[in-house]
């Protein structure tokens, strides 16, 4: 019944009648949150990457360090830049 529902959706305001406001929007917190720690992860890594890496690569780390900005289009609060 819901996915039937969901095809015909067109707006937000019908995506909270279908799904109501605080379930959506509780979704969308748990999505970021899951998102924010895959990004600090990932910035982790990084330092472990740039910390193996030669100082010649420094270019490289720089241009990885941008690739949440890019990849996370939702919300940049959750994108903290630990370099």
């Amino acid at each position: 019944e819901t996915r039937h529902r969901l095809k015909d959706v067109q707006s937000l305001g019908e995506l909270y009648n279908v799904l109501g406001e605080e379930h959506f929007n509780q979704s969308l917190k748990e999505f970021d949150e899951i998102n924010q720690e895959l990004i600090e992860l990932y910035y982790h890594k990084l330092e472990l990457l740039k910390k193996a890496l030669p100082v010649a690569s420094d270019e490289i780390a720089g241009n990885l360090s941008n690739l949440p900005e890019l990849l996370y289009w939702r919300d940049k609060k959750y994108i903290k830049r630990s370099h």
